[in-house]
């Protein structure tokens, strides 16, 4: 069954992507990587994660939220509660808020072509899971151009 995720096909320059309106607005207060030491807003902080993750969401017009991260650092004007945990065996910081609705409202979790090493996988969705399996991370995909709801 499929679920209910408020989405709208939004123009950036001569195309155009689907957006989770209900997730791009907490997207700034609870992301992780958004809410790290040493990060400013759109400039790398010298993490290889973050590096990737901003190379594949510039290149493809995605938008994530990292809600878990192993080496996150709070900075000093981060609005995120995290909590640490262990998950798959590192301990990680976990963004209460966005893995609240991680499964429900991720576009990749809820898109028709999402099938983890699958051949027919979607391509953007498998450079995002190997990214997140390699680094210990979890994202919550907000904006993507090939996003299908699952029937």
């Amino acid at each position: 069954m499929a679920k209910n995720i408020l989405v709208t096909l939004t123009k950036k320059g001569d195309y155009w992507a689907w957006t989770n309106l209900e997730t791009e607005a907490d997207r700034k207060c609870h992301d992780l990587c958004l809410n790290c030491q040493g990060t400013v807003c759109g400039e790398s902080d010298g993490c290889p994660s973050e590096r990737q993750i901003m190379e594949i969401c510039a290149e493809n017009d995605l938008r994530i939220a990292v809600s878990r991260c192993p080496v996150w650092q709070a900075s000093a004007r981060s609005q995120v509660a995290a909590l640490q945990r262990r998950h798959d065996g590192l301990n990680i910081w976990a963004s209460p808020t966005l893995e609240a609705v991680r499964e429900g409202q991720c576009l990749c979790l809820n898109c028709q072509k999402y099938a983890p090493g699958k051949p027919r996988q979607c391509y953007l969705a498998e450079s995002m899971y190997r990214l997140c399996r390699r680094s210990g991370l979890a994202l919550v995909t907000t904006r993507c151009p090939e996003w299908e709801p699952k029937k």
